[in-house]
This record gives structure tokens, C-alpha cells and sequence, in this order.
């Protein structure tokens, strides 16, 4: 059976990319955005084929040489989803996360999707960067139409629930969805991206089987357990093995047994970081209408970029650029259509 094709968590980055001055580009990034008007054309082109550490550098440097917020500069350039893909794609990735959980939750209803799309796509050092950013800008704040009326004071440690992230998650989920995600959240998944464990794979198959498919009901601890804790690469063998032995996928048998929100957050654990990335933007641009914010979100937080392109063509027969190209525009289309293109 062919190898299942896995991008990890934490992507593996070429050193020739570590080596990154971020002085000229942020002279470019300046020159397109000072004066009247912005050269939106030069913008894009400097921002869209950096990865998240010369982003990191590039808005250390503008907060250092120019003592400035580069997002907010970057903010004040843009409007609707322009200025939206452009603050997902240039901020800090854990406090984007952040803001796209709260979002998830605040008001009537809740966006499981949006929760499960950042817990289950995210590593552990942002997951642990991304709940006191979360506590520091939300907490108590769920709810209020008016998000500044209850602002912390400025450097007030005490009054900050450090828990209200996954405090958060609980008034808002239940069941064995709740339980996926907490788990989720201690940011306790396994990263190796090299070593597999064949052994353990198969036993990890077998178990989940009889956990499940075996049985009348379904051990749901074993599989939060396993899909909560294994490496993409790692379940991907896990799955490889099921398939060998039962005839269908892990993937399959996880969608006989459970259901809702739950088997949703399941099956984004369990699939290839890069084809559950593919299937999510597909989905936000599949009939009629667009839904721009997970477009935005996904392309905008996705790397390493190039799995996610070749998955895309892989699983829909086509490229992710002429999707993008038909149902957006403007600054906004290109902008995706150059992260798409250019981002390794």
C-alpha cells in the first residue's frame, strides 16, 4: 500500500529560509504603504512567500526601526477581506488563533468548525503561546456586545484566568466533542516528523478496532486517547495498518461510529494535515457563495504551502488557484492567488 502523504505540525524548514534579514523588505513594505495611496502590487509581493519565522522577523524589525505595530499599519491599508486576509497572514499566528477562537464563540451560537480547525491544526508551542494571549484579551469578555467595556488594566496579572480559554470551550461544547477538544488543548501531541513506530502503529489499529467497529458502543476514550496524543504521521501509519486488516479506512470507521461536532473533530485528527487544509478551503468555495473567512483562514495560516497545492490538485482534479480565481477579487484574490503560488 502506497504511503499516505503527511505535512507535520511543525513543518520542517529549509536553513536557507532561517537566514533571513528582514531590513530590505521592510523598506519595500514602507515605501509601498507611506504617502497617499498604497502600492498594493509591491505589498503583495514582499508578503506573500515569507514563512512565519521572516514574518515574525519582519514585524520585530518594523516594532523596532520604525516603532510601530506592523499589522496595524498593514490594517489601516486595507478593508473588508483584504485587510482580514492580510492581519491573518502578517500576525503573530497564536494571537490570529486566538482571535479566530473567541470569534468562534462570542455571541449567540457557536462556530464548531472554526474550534476544531484551530485546535486540531495547531502545534503545541502555539497552543501554549496562544491561551494566555487569549486570557489577556478575553477573559470575561464572552458575550459583551462592547469588548472593551470590561479591559483589563495594563499589565494586571491577577485579574487574568489563565483557564479561560478552555473554560471558554466548556460553556460552549459538551460531550465527548468537549473532550476531544480539552484534550487537545494541553498541547500534549506527539511532533516527531521523522520516526514512526510500526509496532505501535498496528497495535494503535487493532485497538481502535476493537474499541470500536468490535463492540456494541464505542470506547471513545481510546480513540481521544490515540487521535489526541499520536503524531499526523504516526496515524497516518496507524490508518495505513487499519485499512491493511478491516478493508476500509480508519477514516471510515471513525464515520460509522460516531456523529455531529464530535466525528467532525475526529476526522480532522485523523486526516493528512495538507488533504483536511485542501478539503476545508474546497469547502468554503464549493456552490454558491464564498465563505471568505475560512478561505481566509487556511490560506493565510497554512504552512508549509506546497502539499496543500498538490493535494488539492490530488483529491479535486484541479488546481487551488483557478477555485480561488473564480470566486474571489480585487487586492483580496490577489493576494490568495500569490500566497498560493509563492509560499514554499
Amino acid at each position: 500500500m502506497a504511503a499516505v502523504p503527511v505535512v507535520p505540525l511543525v513543518p520542517v524548514v529549509p536553513s536557507v529560509l532561517l537566514t533571513y534579514d528582514p531590513r530590505g523588505d521592510a523598506d519595500l513594505i514602507h515605501n509601498a504603504i507611506a504617502g497617499l495611496g498604497t502600492n498594493d502590487k509591491q505589498l503583495i509581493a514582499v508578503l506573500s512567500n515569507k514563512t512565519p519565522l521572516q514574518l515574525a522577523a519582519l514585524r520585530t524589525f518594523w516594532q523596532t526601526d520604525y516603532k510601530r505595530d506592523l499589522v496595524e499599519d498593514l490594517k489601516g491599508e486595507a478593508s473588508f477581506n483584504y485587510k482580514t486576509a492580510l492581519t491573518y497572514f502578517v500576525g503573530n499566528p497564536a494571537e490570529v488563533k486566538a482571535d479566530y477562537m473567541f470569534d468562534a464563540m462570542d455571541g449567540i451560537g457557536t462556530k464548531d468548525r472554526a474550534l476544531i480547525d484551530v485546535i486540531s491544526g495547531t502545534s503545541n508551542a502555539v497552543i501554549q503561546e496562544m491561551k494566555p494571549i487569549y486570557a489577556q484579551k478575553y477573559h470575561g469578555k464572552k458575550g459583551k456586545k462592547d469588548k472593551k467595556d470590561k479591559k483589563e488594566k495594563e499589565g494586571s496579572v491577577a485579574a487574568v484566568n489563565t483557564l479561560a480559554l478552555e473554560e471558554d470551550v466548556k460553556s460552549e461544547t459538551s460531550g465527548n466533542f468537549q473532550r476531544i477538544l480539552l484534550e487537545c488543548l494541553k498541547g500534549l501531541r506527539n511532533e516527531l516528523v521523522t520516526n514512526v513506530n510500526e509496532a505501535d502503529a498496528r497495535r494503535d489499529a487493532e485497538a481502535l478496532y476493537n474499541a470500536g467497529e468490535k463492540r456494541w458502543g464505542t470506547d471513545d476514550t481510546l480513540f481521544i486517547e490515540v487521535l489526541a496524543h499520536r503524531s499526523p504521521i504516526q496515524i497516518a501509519l496507524v490508518n495505513r495498518f487499519y485499512t491493511e486488516s478491516h478493508k476500509h479506512s480508519l477514516l471510515e470507521a471513525i464515520k460509522s461510529e460516531t456523529s455531529g461536532d464530535y466525528q467532525d473533530a475526529l476526522l480532522a485528527l485523523a486526516t493528512p494535515p495538507a488533504e483536511y487544509a485542501a478539503s476545508r478551503m474546497h469547502g468554503a468555495m464549493k456552490g454558491l457563495g464564498t465563505n471568505d473567512l475560512v478561505l481566509i483562514y487556511h490560506v493565510c495560516t497554512q504552512f508549509p504551502m506546497q502539499p496543500i497545492r498538490e493535494a488539492y490538485q490530488r483529491m479535486y482534479g484541479k488546481s487551488l488557484e483557478s477555485d480561488i480565481e473564480g470566486d474571489t477579487s480585487g487586492d483580496y484574490k490577489n493576494f490568495l492567488l500569490s500566497i498560493v503560488r509563492n509560499r514554499p
